[in-house]
């Protein structure tokens, strides 16, 4: 995930536009630009949908599992994305298509907020598929130790701790508070640690789910064992998709840095540079494809979801 070409190096100062070699814009940098407005135009639904995810896993008590909590905290990451990076996103956009800066160039309250939020939520992000993979890793391999391990109390503090150091990552790449700023590498380190712990956790329960399923053939066990372990394979697998499409969504950040060092021609290294108006809304749109995973793979949500909705229509007034 190449989120942090510009953690160090766009300090967010005073600067000048960057133009062609003939004094005016490149038109690619135009095409990029009116591309990523349209690709973040799907705020809306973003913001509708997570907002409905968290409304149904708050208020629906049979929906309030350890896994589903976890997948709503995922999606308060992905709502503020549809609420603040998204808008302030397509305003910095419009303002370099009327004559402004570049995009994550120059200080602006709506640059500061596109940057700033979209890394750290994209950063929130994988902190969270990191938790719900170890919490789907607990739940197949040490099933009967489940409840001992992944107690309510300590998924409340993962959940706050992956919060606070959002926060904390947040105000260190604002630089709101003097002399505190983002290490080089460090948001490498910390989304290599959330790929390897989601890869090693994935990798793990593969295995388990497979000699379940030898045992289940031999018919080995009881019909609620098997019920219990298809319902947690099931959750898994619902795992697996959200970060499958995660990565589908991050990849083309880690194209985009591998063609920069490929190519040593001058234009083309310029054109790929300025594809990040691109890179930063495939990152963003992921937050749209989460909430129609959890439809897609839950009947309860999709439900629940439905319910939802046929509430607030029949008490808007006619």
């Amino acid at each position: 995930m190449n989120t942090t070409n510009y953690s160090s190096s766009a300090s967010l100062v005073k600067c000048s536009a960057p133009k062609s070699p003939d004094g005016g814009y490149a038109i690619e940098e135009y095409i990029f630009s009116v591309l990523a407005i349209f690709m973040n135009l799907s705020c809306p639904p973003i913001i509708l949908l997570n907002a409905l995810v968290i409304a149904a896993v708050a208020t629906k008590r049979r929906l309030q599992s350890k896994h589903n909590i976890l997948l709503a905290s995922l999606a308060v990451t992905d709502l503020a994305v549809g609420v603040a990076a998204q808008p302030a996103f397509i305003a910095q956009e419009i303002h370099f298509l009327t004559g402004g800066p570049r995009y994550l160039t120059c200080i602006s309250t709506a640059s500061r907020i596109a940057y700033v939020g979209t890394i750290c939520l994209c950063l929130g992000s994988c902190l969270h598929l990191a938790l719900i993979s170890v919490e789907r890793f607990v739940a197949m391999k040490y099933p009967f130790r489940y409840e001992s391990v992944v107690t309510k109390f300590r998924l409340t503090v993962a959940i706050a701790g992956s919060w606070l150091i959002i926060l904390l990552y947040g105000i260190m790449l604002a630089r709101i508070v003097p002399g505190l700023k983002v290490i080089p590498g460090q948001t490498q380190t910390l989304a290599i640690v959330c790929l390897l712990t989601i890869s090693y956790c994935h990798i793990s329960v593969y295995f388990v789910c497979r000699r379940h399923e030898v045992k289940i053939k031999s018919e080995q066990v009881s019909q609620e064992a098997k019920a219990k372990f298809l319902a947690e394979r099931k959750a898994w697998k619902t795992t697996g998709f959200i970060i499958g499409c995660a990565l589908i969504c991050y990849s083309p950040g880690l194209l985009r840095a591998v063609a920069f060092y490929i190519f040593p021609d001058h234009t083309i290294r310029r054109i790929i540079s300025r594809s990040i108006h691109l890179t930063m809304s495939s990152y963003m749109a992921n937050s749209l494809c989460n909430p129609i995973i959890y439809c897609w793979r839950s009947r309860e949500i999709r439900e629940a979801l439905k319910q939802l909705l046929l509430k607030k229509s029949t008490q808007l007034p006619s």
